[in-house]
């Protein structure tokens, strides 16, 4: 299977697994909003929540910088997320600007 149906199939797959089961646990997350054990879970859980993001961003930065000048533009790029509050999509448009300018 491939083209568009395809992508559709694959992307429903990974999606759709992983939706059902958010949407559950917010459900019964939002029942029990005053228990203890809930504020403890969600305390605990939003250290493993940043370390597997920042290790996703480690992983995906490892696959596709394979130049100097895309490691430059990764490094740019969590330089200006850690230090302004400059919105993630201006960095994305720069960053396909550079590739422009470098493929042409």
């Amino acid at each position: 299977m491939d083209g568009f149906l395809g992508a559709l199939v694959c992307t429903v797959a990974i999606c759709a697994p992983s939706s059902a089961l958010t949407f559950a646990v917010a459900h019964v997350w939002d029942r029990f909003r005053d228990a203890p054990l809930r504020k403890a879970i969600q305390y605990g859980l939003a250290p493993v929540t940043v370390g597997l993001v920042l290790a996703s961003g480690f992983i995906l930065a490892r696959t596709v910088d394979q130049s100097a000048v895309a490691v430059g533009l990764t490094v740019a790029t969590v330089v200006l997320a850690l230090a302004t509050r400059l919105h993630p999509l201006w960095m994305l448009a720069a960053g396909a600007a550079v590739g422009v300018l470098i493929a042409v």
